[in-house]
């Protein structure tokens, strides 16, 4: 799966969502959502402290697929308070994971430069 299709991420009332935009991207994600969950618990086990001192921390992961907001992107991204800017640190140490975070990392940073 890869970060291209993520519209946004949120953490909510101890609920990680994250938004698709499209169904298919959605459906990939939970059908492999196991997996995801493995190695989220994996990281966050080594990295609890700095996520804490963060303030990122879940109790649930959900997906979200808005198939009725807005076709504009920019529209469907100033639905959201805050706007990501790809600005994150990726402490992942295996490979697999390591690339996924930096492809999300990229697509966030083409999106913002598509803003402008």
């Amino acid at each position: 799966m890869c970060g291209q299709w993520i519209r946004a991420i949120r953490v909510r009332d101890e609920v990680l969502i994250i938004g698709f935009e499209n169904m298919a991207a959605k459906e990939e994600f939970d059908n492999n959502k196991e997996y995801f969950l493995r190695k989220m618990r994996a990281y966050y086990s080594d990295n609890l402290v700095y996520l804490k001192s963060i303030g990122l921390l879940f109790r649930q992961v959900k997906s979200v697929c808005d198939w009725k907001l807005p076709r504009d992107e920019k529209q469907w991204l100033n639905q959201y308070e805050e706007k990501a800017k790809g600005t994150f640190e990726n402490r992942f140490k295996n490979p697999e994971l390591r690339a996924i975070f930096e492809d999300i990392r990229e697509a966030i940073k083409k999106r913002g430069k598509d803003e402008r």
